[in-house]
C-alpha cells in the first residue's frame, strides 16, 4: 500500500510524496526498532569513503548518461515523438531571482536526492527483491524511477542512472552512496542549466 501510494502521488506530482515518504520512513523504522543508519547502511561507509565512492560512481555514470542522452533524443526524433524538457527544467529556466536559483538548486542537490532515494532504493527495491532476484528487482525499481520524471526523452538515460545507483546501493551496503551520486548528478545538471541560462543562444 506504502509504495502504490507513493508511486501514485509521484505521478501525480503531487508534494504529498514527501510527506508520504517520511512518515513512511519513521513508520517502518519505528516497527522495525532500528535507526536510519542501520536500516539504510549509513553506518556502513565513513563520510569520506561514501564521498569517494559518490564520486567516482558519478564520473564513470557521466561518461555514459552523455551519449546516452543523445541517442534518445536522436531515436525519438526519428520516430518524430515529442520530447519535451521535464516540467522542472522549463521551470528552473523562468526563474530569475537568485534566491529563487538557489532555494531550487537546494532542493535538488540535497533534498530530492534523499527522499528519491529513501523510497526508490531504500524501500522499492528492497520490497521487488521479497518477489524476485536482485536483478530484477533493480531494473525495475529503476524503471519506475525513470517513468516516474515523466520525460519520454529521459527515461534511457535515468533508467539506467537508476540501475546503477541499485547496484551501488546492494554494492556497498549504503544508501549513502547512491544519495550521493543522486546529488552529484542534479548538481551537475543544474550547473549546467545555470550556464545554458547565461548563454544569449
Amino acid at each position: 500500500f506504502f509504495v502504490v501510494s507513493v508511486v501514485g502521488l509521484i505521478y501525480l506530482q503531487s508534494p504529498l510524496y514527501v510527506i508520504i515518504v517520511l512518515m513512511g520512513t519513521a513508520g517502518a523504522l519505528a516497527e522495525n526498532g532500528r535507526t536510519a543508519r542501520t536500516q539504510f547502511g549509513l553506518d556502513r561507509l565513513k563520510p569520506f569513503r561514501a564521498l569517494t565512492w559518490s564520486l567516482l560512481v558519478f564520473g564513470a555514470v557521466m561518461l555514459v548518461e552523455t551519449p546516452l542522452t543523445q541517442a534518445s533524443a536522436w531515436g525519438l526524433d526519428a520516430l518524430q515523438m515529442p520530447h519535451p524538457e521535464q516540467q522542472s527544467v522549463e521551470t528552473f529556466r523562468q526563474y530569475n531571482q537568485t534566491s529563487t536559483i538557489l532555494w531550487f538548486l537546494l532542493q535538488a542537490v540535497f533534498l530530492f536526492p534523499v527522499l528519491e532515494e529513501l523510497f526508490f532504493r531504500g524501500f522499492l527495491l528492497t520490497f521487488l527483491k521479497n518477489y524476485t532476484s536482485t536483478w530484477p528487482a533493480i531494473v525495475l525499481s529503476a524503471g519506475v524511477f525513470a517513468f516516474a520524471h515523466l520525460n519520454l526523452g529521459a527515461v534511457l538515460p535515468l533508467w539506467f542512472l537508476g540501475i546503477i545507483l541499485g547496484v551501488a546501493y546492494e554494492h556497498t551496503g549504503s544508501l549513502a552512496v547512491p544519495m550521493g551520486v543522486h546529488a552529484c548528478f542534479n548538481l551537475a545538471t543544474g550547473l549546467s542549466l545555470l550556464m545554458d541560462k547565461g548563454n544569449p543562444s
